[in-house]
């Protein structure tokens, strides 16, 4: 009831408004009501003290950004994300539904500002390579993403975004092939189903955001001319486009290095059944097929990564010579199977396979070398 209270008298009153937020967030963390009340088992006074933080940040880029850059902000932040992650699997309808929409509304409007990669970089576990309030904050702007082509909201400066995207992206599927690399049978590192589950949340964060970008310059007849549009999409694609560093091994040769290796370790199940891939590891890599280990949090994987392959590959002959150059085409021909861990996988790798023979005679001519009896999925 007071910190309905507290909402009621502060909202509206900007001078007063920005007093209260001062003061809470510079505080020591032990004498901090905002914690304290976020760590309550009471759900209604969890709803009441989300209101009052909405409130405070709602029409303030400033408040918003004391809120990701002070000690105590990034603690009140990480409080709610734990609330949130615990409530993932609740009932939408009741208190927690409308803990969790009020939560989702306070990252949303933290996302138009465009403070994702200030929160993304400020919540990091020690000996975790992505960490669960990470994990979950990539799930939130996944959502955030979802309504392609509009992004009416904005998400701040599109290039800090693209960048702090690009980034993770790189740490980690560069982890996962060195897990892989590194693996004698089941034996594996812990971290991997985590940072498999963050990488999917990444591919399908850069899919909608180059999607956004096609389809409205699609809707548009040809280049965008949303200046919204422009500054989100075009800087993310320069960016993933653009080679890593001077031997040419950038976002395209990570990406195709990592589905390699997990079409290896990671077997098919096709109707019930294992099936291995029939690429293998050179006989000096002293890795074994994975077919022992547990797939939790492995799910959609390659299917992901091919679909947002398939979307940068799309009428652009730079994209496709480098997945040829780095020996990508067969391995697209081989993930063209039915794989129950990745719904929908061949249609994704057949659409992909499609863009990047369209006007390519090179490429074309990389599947005319297979003989015409192999079976697509097989030709390695």
């Amino acid at each position: 009831m007071l910190t309905q209270t507290l909402s009621n008298l502060v909202t509206g009153n900007q001078e007063l408004l920005d007093r209260f937020w001062a003061i809470h967030m510079q505080i020591p963390e032990e004498q901090s009501v905002l914690i304290r009340l976020l760590s309550l088992p009471d759900l209604r006074s969890v709803i009441s003290v989300l209101v009052l933080i909405m409130n405070c940040i709602h029409d303030s880029e400033g408040r918003g950004h004391a809120l990701v850059n002070t000690s105590i902000g990034v603690r009140v932040c990480v409080s709610i994300l734990d609330r949130l992650q615990a409530l993932l699997d609740h009932s939408e309808s009741g208190d927690e539904g409308k803990v969790f929409e009020l939560g989702y509304a306070l990252f949303s409007k933290l996302f138009q500002f465009g403070f994702f990669p200030e929160l993304y970089n400020r919540t990091p576990m020690q000996d975790e390579l992505v960490s669960p309030t990470q994990t979950t904050l990539l799930k939130l702007l996944d959502s955030f993403l979802q309504p392609v082509p509009s992004f009416q909201g904005g998400v701040g400066d599109p290039r800090k975004l693209a960048g702090c995207l690009v980034s993770a992206f790189f740490s980690q599927a560069e982890h996962i092939q060195r897990a892989i690399q590194q693996a004698v049978g089941s034996a594996l590192d812990v971290r991997l189903p985590g940072v498999c589950v963050a990488l999917v949340l990444l591919s399908t964060s850069l899919s909608s955001i180059l999607l956004a970008e096609r389809e409205n310059g699609e809707n548009e007849g040809g280049a965008s001319t949303d200046p919204s549009l422009v500054r989100l999409t075009l800087p993310c694609h320069d960016t993933i486009s653009g080679p890593g560093n001077s031997t040419e091994t950038g976002f395209i040769e990570v990406l195709i290095e990592t589905l390699r290796l997990l079409d290896i370790f990671l077997p098919r199940i096709n109707f019930g059944k294992v099936r291995s891939s029939n690429v293998h590891f050179p006989s000096d890599g002293g890795v074994v097929l994975g077919q022992s280990a547990d797939a939790t949090g492995f799910a959609y994987l390659k299917r992901d990564l091919v679909r947002l392959l398939g979307i940068l590959c799309h009428n652009s002959r730079a994209i496709q010579d480098r997945v040829r150059r780095c020996g990508g085409i067969p391995i697209i021909l081989n993930l063209c199977v039915i794989d129950e861990r990745n719904p929908y996988l061949r249609e994704h790798a057949l659409f992909t396979l499609r863009n990047l023979l369209h006007n390519n005679a090179e490429n074309q001519a990389v599947v005319d070398t297979f003989r015409a009896d192999e079976h697509v999925g097989t030709v390695m």
